[in-house]
């Protein structure tokens, strides 16, 4: 067992010396198998990778059960069901890559990676009634109630949403940043269905890093019942906001109008609180 905390850490410096991940960012872990199922040795939350040490890492069973001191990084449940789902993975590496973000800032295109769509059509064998289609185009032609573009920039286009429509949609709730295109967008304001905005419906992920920085910054540690209840608390304060700025004489919710009025009220408030007006 110590030979492999000792490789997660040395791995971990690794990867920051490399310029892999920046501040406290990214996190490592590594399977330890034992006869009633498997542990496995995590890096802590809001330590950056350069500075851990062997009494740093968090040990963790299969059930979520932290067996050791600190808290396992908040990404500690992604590592866990990977492991459970996939036997022969032994070890995680979970960098928050500068190169990649730039990379996706460049517009520039990747091969399609062979293999990768036998693994989605996998998918399809196993599960009973889901359906693969070939790219990210034939997706929207399926009749849904709702759906959730949350893969990547303009995946959805004013024509795919007007077949959502007509196919019976009542809602569209974005979990990626602008998966949908302007004219999308127009389709299902135009047809009054349920539209939530990236900025609003995909703010969870983006609250969670603030959580830990005000933990962070206030050298105090919450549970993870704790962190949960805050995200819930701001995404019902989310969705509040944009009813509350977003109802028009209709009825109808506007959620972008309602997202972008909270948005520059609450940057308004806060410059006008330090005097900057």
């Amino acid at each position: 067992m110590k030979e492999i905390v000792k490789s997660v850490v040395d791995v971990s410096r690794y990867i920051f010396e490399r310029g892999l991940v920046p501040g406290k960012a990214g996190n490592v872990s590594a399977r330890i198998n034992g006869e009633d199922g498997f542990i496995i040795a995590i890096t802590p939350t809001l330590v950056s990778l350069q500075d851990l040490n062997e009494d740093d890492i968090v040990l963790v069973k299969d059930n979520g059960e932290i067996l050791s001191k600190g808290k396992p990084s908040s990404e500690v449940n992604m590592h866990l069901a990977i492991y459970r789902e996939k036997p022969e993975v032994n070890g995680i590496v979970h960098a928050h890559s500068p190169y990649a973000t730039g990379f996706a800032f460049s517009d520039k295109k990747l091969k399609r990676l062979e293999g990768f769509g036998a693994i989605k059509s996998e998918y399809v064998k196993e599960v009973p009634g889901s359906t693969y289609t070939e790219g990210c185009r034939g997706i929207w032609t399926i009749p849904c109630d709702i759906a959730l573009p949350c893969a990547t920039q303009n995946e959805l286009n004013g024509e795919e949403a007007q077949m959502l429509v007509d196919n019976g949609c009542i809602c569209v709730a974005e979990g990626a940043n602008m998966p949908s295109t302007p004219g999308a967008i127009r389709v299902f304001q135009e047809a009054k269905i349920l539209y939530a905005p990236g900025k609003a419906s995909n703010a969870g992920g983006v609250s969670v890093s603030g959580l830990e920085m005000s933990q962070n910054s206030g050298r105090i540690s919450w549970s993870s019942e704790e962190v949960d209840n805050k995200l819930h608390w701001i995404m019902e304060n989310i969705h509040e906001n944009c009813v509350k700025y977003g109802t028009e004489a209709d009825g109808y919710v506007n959620y972008v109008k309602g997202a972008n009025v909270a948005g520059f009220l609450k940057v308004a408030d806060a410059m006008m609180a330090q005097g900057i007006f």
